[in-house]
């Protein structure tokens, strides 16, 4: 729980940094394809959008030049993963499981966190109403701010952390947190690399996520310590 509270202020340090805004990336690198040659020397006359932010725009731009029809294929697929739909799946079977367990405040907390998220998905993109970036490979309905995908894809750590707390050695609890982190990352990526969000729309959505299940997290060890009258939560 420590690590995700931490984990949130560093990702909610990084969209402060790097606000979105509203006006259209433009590119960085001259036409034709992006060598490494060019973005080494030349990373210091990259232009500073006040818009999206120099990284944001750097890494749209690098997208766009790297854009490869077998991986525009692979990265459909594998964005995937953060769609609603995917995660509460995998968060269902999860809640399922905790309730044959007898694990009733996981399974609230759980379900809470996965009925909540779309809805303050909805009131951040409402508010800040930023525009998607031009080309998008997939098809999107709403705002770019912040990534619904990344934010959704952060309930995956959770459902990680939920089945291996308590019975496993911490050899597999954090192996099963890392790679569900890792699908984060690469879910995030991959809204980039499509085209369908900016960088800090990626930063945004998972600072969203962490923030909001850190404090349900929060919740769920006070609850458990009433519960249990001031013993641990088993």
């Amino acid at each position: 729980m420590i690590f995700l509270i931490r984990c949130a202020l560093l990702l909610l340090f990084a969209v402060v940094l790097v606000s979105p805004g509203s006006a259209t990336d433009q590119v960085l690198a001259p036409s034709g394809t992006l060598r490494a040659a060019y973005i080494g020397p030349n990373v210091a006359q990259a232009r500073v959008d006040p818009a999206t932010g120099t990284v944001s725009g750097m890494v749209a731009d690098v997208a766009r030049e790297l854009a490869m029809d077998p991986a525009i294929e692979i990265a459909k697929v594998v964005t995937e993963l953060g769609s609603f739909p995917v995660v509460a799946l995998a968060a269902l079977a999860t809640v399922s499981w905790t309730m044959l367990r007898r694990r009733w405040i996981e399974a609230v907390t759980l379900t809470a966190g996965v009925l909540l998220s779309p809805l303050i998905v909805g009131v951040a993109k409402a508010s800040y109403d930023r525009a998607r970036p031009a080309g998008g490979l997939v098809e999107f309905q709403d705002a770019a701010y912040p990534s619904g995908h990344t934010t959704y894809s952060v309930a995956l750590v959770a459902c990680a952390v939920v089945l291996v707390r308590g019975g496993v050695g911490w050899a597999v609890r954090f192996a099963a947190v890392a790679v569900a982190v890792g699908v984060v990352v690469v879910v995030g990526l991959t809204r980039v690399y499509l085209r369908v969000h900016y960088l800090t729309d990626v930063l945004g959505g998972a600072a969203l996520g962490v923030a909001l299940w850190s404090f349900l997290g929060t919740l769920a060890l006070v609850a458990g310590y009433v519960r249990h009258n001031g013993g641990p939560d088993r």
